[in-house]
């Protein structure tokens, strides 16, 4: 199965207000993740938990990296004991979903796309979350100004700034018993953070 032909239930449409996101995709890198844990290995580098718009698809992400690293397994099972008590994932049906996602997933070749696909709507969203601050403040700022704007938080990371250290909905498509439920976004990645890594080319 590749990129073109995975397929599921569609996930709900996104109105127009809804901030860039494909929750399919990272169902998609999640699932190809949870059954060839090589795929880490390919997206680990610039893939950060917090390019996930769905808070439960970053925390999923982050549990397996987690587990990768350390040179364990991680899959539906080794995961189910860390997500029982989870809120979010009792939302979509329990810990069943990793299951369904394990069994959805794609071929692990095509993992880097859909990790690209994050990746760069997470870049859109900080985009856009940017220069709503900037359309916001009371006169038009210099590009100075813009810069520590962009970089103002201790932690932000941003290169181009001195003397700041880098920082180291939902419904379950796969079951018809499911209810549909708001979606609360993922707070935004700082850009300057997320900037620091980017997926080859």
């Amino acid at each position: 199965m590749t990129a073109e032909s995975y397929d599921h239930a569609p996930a709900p449409l996104e109105t127009s207000s809804a901030p860039p996101h494909n929750i399919e995709a990272e169902q998609a890198l999640l699932g190809a993740l949870l059954f060839d844990n090589e795929v880490y290995h390919r997206v680990g580098d610039w893939l950060k938990p917090d390019h996930f718009y769905d808070p439960l698809h970053g925390r999923i992400y982050e549990a397996a990296s987690q587990l990768i690293i350390s040179g364990a397994l991680a899959d539906a099972v080794v995961l189910k004991t860390r997500f029982e008590r989870d809120p979010g994932m009792k939302e979509v049906g329990g810990a069943v979903y990793l299951a369904d996602l394990m069994r959805e997933a794609p071929e692990p070749a095509s993992a880097g796309e859909y990790g690209r696909l994050i990746y760069d709507l997470a870049m859109r969203r900080e985009l856009i979350r940017f220069g709503d601050e900037v359309s916001y403040a009371p006169t038009r700022p210099s590009p100075m100004t813009a810069l520590k704007t962009f970089c103002k938080a201790p932690n932000d990371g941003c290169s181009l700034w001195p003397n700041r250290a880098a920082p180291p909905r939902r419904s379950n498509p796969f079951t018809s018993r499911s209810t549909n439920r708001s979606r609360s976004p993922r707070p935004p990645t700082s850009a300057a953070a997320a900037c620091r890594a980017s997926p080859p080319a």
